[in-house]
């Protein structure tokens, strides 16, 4: 089979499923195997997406203190 992307990409858009299928456990357990595998300069996407998954699930306290650690990765915002 071949290769598509880094697996931590994988494992991010894994997540990115999971949580809009409505599977919050899986979707946590596919950013922690992201979180394995990411770059460190890229850390903060999985962690965005952990933010995103405990905010919608309702752990609020969780998901700022996720943003914060994602925000001490990289604090500047993307230009499109």
């Amino acid at each position: 089979m071949q290769k598509i992307g880094p697996s931590w990409v994988m494992y991010n858009l894994a997540a990115l499923y999971w949580r809009v299928a409505g599977h919050g456990p899986n979707g946590v357990e596919c950013v922690r195997r992201a979180l394995h595998f990411v770059p460190d300069q890229y850390r903060d996407v999985p962690l965005l997406n952990l933010a995103n998954i405990l905010y919608r699930s309702g752990d609020v306290h969780d998901a700022v203190a996720v943003v914060t650690e994602a925000l001490s990765v990289n604090d500047v915002e993307v230009d499109i």
